[in-house]
């Protein structure tokens, strides 16, 4: 489903961010990104999501390739995508039901499917009586979950979690984690960048350690984590 290959990324000043990345992600797996703060975490979900581009090798990505998409097409792959961020990125004069909803209207989609999706999608994050709250009345952990569900209403063949359990509790962590968990076992891929390494994920996932803008081996390919575990 993903593929990148000798991927570099160089910024102005000649700042290395990203040096010969190579991996695959397979349909359905959930795949952790691990590093500390300035590895690169961030800047490698932006280059799959093509915000920003490579300055060396290539991305694939279902049918798109950064070498050869137009910029017209780069919406389409992104309709594809489901992206969580670690500040929520929420508009704040809309509620709820709105802000999961607004991708759905941009697309084109029509009025009464969007109210069908999203009511489902509200309700298996646990926020089915909150549709018309709005940001500032949420909790970090019911913001955390209103842009799962935003992200999850897409129905995303891969979603980029960018450190979403930042900031949060433990609880609220947990929380997140196992919405991320029920999303995977739906078909959706999940690619989760953290710099937290006693993470708390259930099932086997695949573990990949980025630092200063390469791939660390080895990996920890299958291991099942099921309790905190230092990576």
């Amino acid at each position: 489903m993903l593929e990148l290959k000798e991927i570099t990324k160089i910024f102005d000043k000649n700042r290395i961010a990203l040096e010969g990345i190579n991996f695959q992600l397979d349909k359905g797996e959930f795949v952790l990104l691990v590093g500390p703060n300035q590895a690169g975490k961030t800047t490698l979900l932006k280059l799959i999501s093509l915000e920003e581009f490579p300055t060396s090798g290539e991305i694939v990505f279902d049918q798109f390739s950064s070498r050869t998409i137009e910029k017209k097409q780069i919406p389409l792959l992104r309709r594809k995508m489901g992206r969580i961020f670690p500040d929520f990125q929420l508009i704040d004069d809309m509620n709820v039901f709105d802000n999961i909803a607004l991708n759905l209207r941009i697309g084109g989609v029509e009025e009464g499917k969007i109210k069908k999706q999203v009511h489902r999608v509200m309700e298996m994050v646990g926020l089915s009586r909150k549709d018309g709250c709005f940001p500032h009345q949420l909790s970090a952990g019911e913001k955390q979950k209103v842009a799962c569900a935003r992200a999850m209403v897409k129905e995303p063949l891969l979603l980029l979690a960018d450190e979403p359990t930042l900031n949060l509790d433990q609880k609220s962590s947990d929380e997140i984690l196992e919405l991320l968990q029920q999303i995977n076992i739906m078909g959706t891929s999940v690619l989760l960048a953290t710099c937290d390494s006693h993470l708390r994920v259930g099932g086997h996932a695949r573990i990949i350690r980025l630092d200063r803008g390469k791939l660390v081996k080895p990996t920890c390919d299958g291991l099942k984590i099921t309790s905190p575990v230092l990576l």
